[in-house]
């Protein structure tokens, strides 16, 4: 993802789909509170020569899969974790506070609640009754 596809003035993300979807790029709505922290970040990131916004040595990750794998070797977690394994912990972790998984009910142009499937109920938990949250 570049800094060319964060859109400030219409509050939106460009993201482009994985291959095995219909549609080829969506656009997401821009929280406030991350919009905050992309404009910090794009302004620590004037020197930098990539594009991107995630970058590493100022070079671009050529492969999410192998950062996170290198990031737990260097970790000493021998367990293989993926990408999924983080965004299926944090709406697991979100439900476990009183989180909601449909925060937009109904946006333009989408079919209103999405399902999320293999998300477990938790039982209603706040941050500081559970430490490991």
């Amino acid at each position: 993802m570049t800094w060319d596809d964060i859109d400030f003035q219409g509050k939106s993300i460009y993201i482009v789909s994985a291959k095995k979807h219909r549609i080829p790029f969506r656009d997401v709505p821009l929280h406030p509170d991350l919009e905050k922290d992309l404009r910090r970040w794009q302004k620590e990131d004037e020197d930098k020569t990539a594009p991107e916004i995630i970058t590493f040595n100022d070079k671009p990750l050529s492969s999410v899969k192998t950062a996170i794998r290198n990031a737990n070797r260097r970790a000493g977690i021998t367990r293989r974790i993926r990408l999924y394994d983080f965004r299926h912990a944090a709406v697991t972790m979100m439900l476990a506070s009183g989180g909601t998984l449909n925060p937009f009910p109904k946006l333009p142009d989408t079919p209103g609640q999405i399902p999320l499937p293999g998300y477990i109920s938790t039982p209603r938990l706040s941050c500081s009754e559970n430490k490991s949250i």
